[in-house]
């Protein structure tokens, strides 16, 4: 039977290890950042730049309820948006090419702008996430970010989404074109203790409404001269989109349509709410 020597245990007969060492520091490293993370999280709140309490049109609010009655009252569109703030690429890609320019800016008092998170990193009041999650449900939203134009009392006009090259004009455009003519802003009254003229501007005059009833259906007939009975939708100025009799959408460029129905269009060039 082979001869086999045990080494002994006994750390005065092992070399030294700088292993222990390292573990020692990588642990108290660790704790030290565990410790630093709270003081580094985000706080309780939304971001900086969005009101927790009130509406003013033009800037972004958590408060749905105060959003509505503000809508309601000056008669604006509301503009409801359904984001994930910290971890959705497409979301933040939004708010940096068309949230964060100055189209927008300028477009924005046109609309209460309400802003819904879903964030990740950082907990919201449990009555800002009890209200999200609501109207999330209620207007089936599946995916972030969506956007949702609705009239004062919330009824749905349109539904819009991110794209891979966002364009703050055709962004604006497309929701210009979703608002009904009849929904005409209420000037808003200067705030106290400032001049009139340093008031939010009532919104330039919309351009006459080509029907009685933009939305209501009619017949579209082509350059060839076949005709289809549909619903109006929006016009981005390259196509209108139209709303068949079964429920599908289908988009035209003008070139295609009748004489008539071009000069129907024509009014709707930068129609603004």
């Amino acid at each position: 039977m082979p001869f086999i020597m045990k080494t002994p245990c006994h750390p005065s007969l092992n070399p030294p290890s700088i292993l222990p060492r390292i573990c020692q520091r990588v642990l108290v490293g660790l704790l030290l950042l565990a410790l630093a993370l709270p003081a580094c999280a985000t706080p309780d709140v939304a971001t900086p730049d969005i009101d927790k309490h009130g509406a003013v049109p033009g800037r972004w609010t958590q408060d749905y309820t105060a959003a509505q009655a503000l809508a309601k009252e000056r008669n604006l569109p509301l503009f409801l948006n359904f984001t994930g703030s910290d971890w959705c690429p497409w979301c933040k890609l939004m708010d940096k090419e068309v949230f964060s320019t100055d189209e927008w800016e300028a477009f924005a008092p046109s609309l209460v702008l309400v802003f819904l998170d879903r964030p990740s990193g950082y907990k919201l009041p449990d009555k800002v996430n009890k209200q999200n999650a609501k109207l999330r449900e209620q207007y089936a939203i599946e995916g972030f970010p969506t956007y949702v134009l609705t009239l004062p009392d919330g009824t749905p006009l349109d539904r819009l989404g991110a794209t891979r090259e966002p364009d703050p004009e055709l962004f604006i455009q497309k929701i210009r074109n979703a608002i009904p003519a009849d929904l005409v802003p209420k000037a808003m009254p200067a705030a106290p203790g400032r001049p009139a003229s340093l008031g939010t501007p009532a919104a330039p005059a919309r351009p006459a409404a080509p029907a009685a009833n933009l939305y209501a259906p009619r017949t579209w007939t082509s350059a060839a001269g076949t005709a289809i009975t549909a619903s109006y939708v929006s016009y981005d100025g390259r196509a209108v989109t139209l709303r068949l009799p079964d429920g599908s959408l289908s988009r035209i460029a003008p070139a295609n349509l009748s004489e008539a129905d071009q000069q129907f269009l024509a009014p709707l060039i930068g129609h603004r709410p």
